[in-house]
Order: structure tokens, then C-alpha cells, then sequence
């Protein structure tokens, strides 16, 4: 099996080497998406680039096209398909509230206490600071294939692994249903927060950190995937 992966973030070192211990190639910046596609890898996984459309059908099995995760890399979309799984938009003032915008790696997410409703740009999204345990949820398709508990704050941020039985099982059931609601075949990191019983979905990351161990999972299922497909 094949794989390249085309990246429109910085990855760290630790991501980077899992991907190509893996023997996953990765496109060479500059590269038009038609030619990428061109080079006939069985799957091209497109890490958190919005704006990777082709305009044919290459063969290749397409992961995260910029179609399918676009709800995904705008809060505001974010909130659009998946509002009802979020932390609500608070009702009641003076607030505590998270206030976030475009951006990869916690960029433009802040916390602030607002005493009125917030008119920010409809890319932008506000919600109640909740506090809880965070989890970090991997799917392809709408398969688990990883569960991670997080710590620390953005910029210093530290994962646990955690057996799949010892997350909750509602937590479970939403990823899989976030990840039903994207069309196309996706390589997602779902963000939770588990606020007393009741889980809460922060945003999905196309461009997660991994180790080596997650690699192997995602690319196991993701060749199970394409040929279940």
C-alpha cells in the first residue's frame, strides 16, 4: 500500500518521522493538487489543507478533501453542523466563554468574560468555558482507532493513552456520530470534554500529533476502509 500526505501545517518532529516510518511520502510544497493526485498512490491524505479539491477522478483513495472537512476548519461552520454536540453559547451575563478563531494549534483561542452577547465574524465561534477531563478521540471513517486523555493548556499540551473501554461510552457514540455527519472518507481528532456525565464535543483536527503507534492504526483501518469501500 502507498500513501502521500500533503501538509498545509507545521508538524512537529515526532509526527513527521511517525508518518514516514510508516513509509508514508509526503508531497513536495509547491505541488498543484491534479499533480499530486497524478502520481497514482493508492491514498492521498491531506493534512489540514482546505483548499485540496481535485478536478478528476485519479484513482487514488482521498483522504480530508477540502470539500468534506471544510465544517471543520471554521469554528463557525464547526458549530453549524455540530452546535447540538458543542458546549452551548452562553444566555445568562456576566460569562466566562472561549472565543475562538481560525488557526492550527490552539492559535486564536482565548478565554475572556463577556457581560453581552458576542457579533463576531461568522467564521468565529463563542462558547461556554466548561471545565472536565479532555479527550482526544481519533476516527477514519467513523471507526475509533485511538483515545488519548489530554493535559495541560494550548502550547503545552500532553496526551495519556487510555484503553477504548475506560472512555465513556457516550463520548464514544458522539465521535462516531460527528464523524457520520462529514461527507467523504476523513482522518479526524475529535476534542472532548467530559463535563460531569455529560461529554461535549470541542472541534475535530484533520492534522493531529501522533507517535508511531497511531500511525499503524490509522493506516490499517484506512486500507480496511478502502476496501470495504
Amino acid at each position: 500500500m502507498s500513501i502521500m500526505a500533503v501538509r498545509s501545517v507545521n508538524l512537529s518532529t515526532e509526527t513527521a518521522e511517525a508518518w514516514k516510518e510508516a513509509g508514508v511520502t509526503f508531497a513536495r510544497r509547491g505541488r498543484t493538487t491534479d499533480e499530486i493526485m497524478r502520481f497514482g498512490y493508492d491514498h492521498v491524505l491531506n493534512l489540514g489543507k482546505s483548499t485540496f479539491i481535485p478536478t478528476g477522478d485519479y484513482g487514488s483513495m482521498l483522504w480530508n478533501s477540502g470539500v468534506d472537512i471544510e465544517p471543520l476548519l471554521r469554528p463557525g461552520a464547526t458549530r453549524d453542523l455540530f452546535g447540538d454536540l458543542m458546549p452551548p453559547q452562553p444566555t445568562e451575563f456576566p460569562a466566562d466563554v472561549w472565543i475562538k478563531a481560525p488557526g492550527a494549534h490552539g492559535r486564536g483561542k482565548y478565554k475572556k468574560q463577556v457581560t453581552h452577547p458576542l457579533a463576531l465574524p461568522v467564521q468565529w465561534d463563542w462558547q461556554e468555558h466548561v471545565v472536565g477531563q479532555e479527550y482526544r478521540l481519533i476516527t477514519v471513517g467513523i471507526k475509533l482507532v485511538q483515545d488519548f486523555l489530554r493535559h495541560g493548556r494550548n502550547g503545552d499540551r500532553t496526551y495519556e493513552w487510555v484503553r477504548m473501554r475506560d472512555v465513556p461510552r457516550t463520548m464514544k457514540l458522539m465521535a462516531r456520530e460527528a464523524a457520520a455527519r462529514l461527507t467523504g472518507s476523513n482522518v479526524v481528532a475529535w476534542d472532548f470534554i467530559l463535563h460531569g456525565d455529560t461529554p461535549m464535543l470541542f472541534e475535530g483536527n484533520t492534522c493531529p500529533g501522533v507517535n508511531s503507534e497511531t500511525v499503524r492504526r490509522i493506516i490499517n483501518e484506512m486500507e480496511d476502509y478502502r476496501a470495504n469501500s
